[in-house]
């Protein structure tokens, strides 16, 4: 729910870091597959897809390292 909140009212980035394979297999509609990515407006929300939530909560780290403000993931990642 809360995912859906941020996305419908707050304008959520979605950042899928799976590779491109799985990415292209399935995905969810408006998020971009990059691993690698800088992030202009720091307060924007960003909600981390990735294949579990280790890989999720890393790259939520390293973006709260540098300085994001609203960073999430995906709870139990995609497949």
């Amino acid at each position: 729910q809360q995912v859906v909140f941020l996305l419908n009212q707050k304008n959520a980035f979605l950042l899928d870091i799976r590779e491109k394979e799985n990415y292209e297999v399935g995905h969810i509609f408006s998020s971009v597959n990059r691993n690698i990515i800088e992030i202009e407006d720091k307060s924007l929300p960003v909600i981390i897809i990735a294949s579990n939530d280790n890989q999720a909560l890393k790259k939520a780290l390293e973006l709260k390292q540098k300085n994001h403000e609203h960073v999430g993931i995906l709870k139990g990642g995609i497949n």
